[in-house]
C-alpha cells in the first residue's frame, strides 16, 4: 500500500510560504477563496 501524503488547503497568496513543502513531495493543493488567473500564473 502506498503511504498517503497530506495536502494543503490554502489561499493562493499562502502558497509561496509553503512552496518547498508542497512541491518537493508533489502534494495536492486545494485553493480557497476567489482567485484571478494572474494570481495563479505569476512567478514569485
Amino acid at each position: 500500500m502506498t503511504p498517503l501524503k497530506i495536502g494543503a488547503c490554502l489561499a493562493p497568496r499562502e502558497i509561496e510560504d509553503h512552496r518547498n513543502w508542497l512541491f518537493d513531495s508533489d502534494r495536492d493543493i486545494e485553493l480557497q477563496g476567489f482567485s484571478l488567473h494572474k494570481d495563479l500564473t505569476t512567478e514569485f
